[in-house]
């Protein structure tokens, strides 16, 4: 295990300044963007509309970068047919720059799937799709996500 020595400096602001010499702008070396928050993500489906859940998450921005952590419980299906889940309401638009932004999901509940979590590229929205494709709206079903993408 070694350890560093921090030769940096810290911004009138709290940024840190890295000492990196590439870079002739003294900002792009500056980690001034650090927020950690909670979101409520807004349960959709691909077809009809589920009738109710619960929600919660929270993120952890770093710059452009953005770590995403959610929860949607599905209590009632409604009219929502057997597509997939659809999610809105994450707390910053992603970057087009590489399509879609895949992460995971496990649904905790008929079968235990691991799913396929998506972000849409330059959007602020999502889904969950099955590995198999057949779909995964259940009731009480607990889906559990975690996916990291960048900020536009």
């Amino acid at each position: 295990l070694s350890t560093a020595t921090f030769s940096g400096s810290i911004t009138a602001n709290g940024g840190i300044i890295f000492p990196v010499t590439q870079v002739s702008s003294a900002d792009a070396n500056t980690l001034d963007d650090y927020e950690e928050g909670t979101w409520t993500p807004v349960a959709g489906a691909s077809s009809g509309s589920i009738g109710s859940y619960t929600s919660s998450g929270y993120y952890t921005k770093v710059g452009r970068l953005v770590y995403l952590n959610g929860l949607i419980t599905i209590t009632n299906t409604g009219t929502a047919t057997n597509q997939y889940v659809t999610f809105s309401g994450i707390p910053y638009p992603s970057s087009s720059a590489y399509g879609n932004w895949m992460g995971a999901c496990r649904e905790n509940a008929v079968d235990g799937s691991l799913n396929q979590v998506i972000v849409n590229g330059n959007s602020s929205s999502g889904s969950f799709l099955k590995y198999n494709n057949t779909g995964n709206i259940v009731l009480n079903a607990a889906f559990y996500f975690s996916v990291m993408y960048f900020t536009a």
